[in-house]
């Protein structure tokens, strides 16, 4: 089964592929504030609708990075259609060599680096320009995750720290915090549910397809996840760092 293939139908109905709210980003591209031209770097674009939102807001020329086939299609539909501000996406691999800054913002949601956060944006950090900014999202733990979560994840409980830790993200980095975006209960359901039916909706489309029968046993498999540790467990939180 192709891995990208499935998440591109997974994600198929939501705007962004990370549990927050389209209102939630609406607010943190108003604080942006960017200066007409300004330039963004948007790593693990996706189908970079956040990207576009920025740079249709702002004038800005934003750069994605994401190595999904499926995802950066939809991109270069979505930067074909700007009036203002340009989007340019890239194929191209987050472990390697990233375009040259000085960047006015970078930003990562949902596409952070297990384990090894810290050293990321420290490196995104040293690319800014003067006055320049970091939006990122990613997951935090709400209580200590159980051994079998973690099996299931195929993860350590130290790829994140809990929201307390996350936020001191900040201080490490020496910036502050500009603006926080905590998901609530109802965007994480909203999201897992989306994921699974969207799966299911398109398994029963295309019956035939070899490749049904497997997305259909992943998505119910990690539904199943979710609804046992994940809801209780998994928190996401979106930071604006300056």
């Amino acid at each position: 089964m192709d891995r990208a293939r499935y998440s591109a139908l997974a994600h198929a109905s939501c705007p962004f592929a990370a549990p927050v709210h389209p209102d939630a980003f609406a607010r943190l591209v108003e604080r942006l504030a960017l200066r007409e031209g300004a330039r963004v770097l948007d790593l693990g674009c996706g189908k970079a609708e956040l990207g576009a939102r920025i740079a249709a807001r702002w004038g800005a020329h934003c750069v994605g990075i994401d190595r999904s086939p499926y995802a950066l299609e939809i991109a270069r539909r979505r930067a074909a259609g700007l009036t203002r501000g340009s989007l340019r996406v890239l194929d191209a691999d987050l472990s390697g060599p990233l375009p040259e800054g000085p960047w006015d913002l970078v930003l990562n949601i949902g596409a952070m680096p297990p384990g090894s956060q810290a050293s990321a944006m420290l490196g995104w950090r040293s690319s800014l320009a003067a006055g320049g900014r970091l939006l990122i999202g990613d997951g935090y733990w709400k209580r200590a995750p159980e051994e079998g979560y973690l099996a299931a994840l195929g993860g350590t409980s130290g790829e994140l720290r809990d929201l307390v830790g996350t936020r001191a993200y900040a201080g490490e980095l020496g910036m502050e915090t500009l603006a926080v975006e905590l998901s609530a209960d109802a965007d994480f359901e909203a999201y897992e549910t989306s994921y699974r039916d969207n799966i299911e909706r398109w398994v029963a489309a295309n019956p035939s397809d070899p490749d049904a029968p497997e997305m259909a046993a992943r998505a119910r498999s990690w539904w199943g996840v979710y609804d046992r540790w994940g809801r209780d467990t998994l928190g996401f939180v979106v930071l604006l760092l300056g």
